[in-house]
């Protein structure tokens, strides 16, 4: 199947989106490791409240288990080459982890102010790759195929 842009455009959008899903996938699976094995002990040591303690815990277990769950649907994404468009989802999921998860992880982590609009904005795009991904179902391989209900 024909896509509409040149091959070394599409590998090269491939290419970056399998790295960034590769580099947030490690990312999230170490951030797991130490929400398991020492985030806690870290904020207790700090003299972090304990209720403030289980709420930092829980929203880093939210940012990597968002994560892990998007970077899958990146890679799956990649894998259908004939789905037009595919790269649509890839970027909206990709700037969601971004936003969502990274704003999660730095307030959970290091107590960072994030502005407070930055996580609804990623679970935004994250929500608009998956309905992406509805659209898409119904756009033809073809780049002139008209859409068929």
């Amino acid at each position: 199947m024909e896509s509409h842009l040149p091959k070394a455009e599409t590998a090269w959008w491939g290419r970056c989106f399998l790295g960034l899903a590769g580099g947030y996938g490690a990312l999230a699976v170490g951030l797991g490791a130490y929400r398991a094995h020492g985030l806690k002990n870290a904020l207790q040591a700090a003299g972090v409240d304990p209720i403030e303690i289980t709420d930092r815990v829980a929203n880093l277990g939210i940012a990597v288990d968002y994560t892990l769950i998007h970077v899958v649907a990146i890679v799956a994404l990649l894998a259908m080459k004939e789905l037009r468009f595919r790269y649509m989802p890839c970027l909206t999921f990709s700037c969601g982890i971004l936003l969502f998860s990274g704003s999660l992880t730095l307030h959970a982590v290091w107590k960072c102010g994030v502005p407070p609009f930055l996580p609804p904005a990623g679970g935004i795009l994250l929500i608009l790759g998956w309905l992406s991904l509805i659209v898409l179902s119904w756009i033809g391989p073809g780049a002139k195929q008209a859409v068929s209900c």
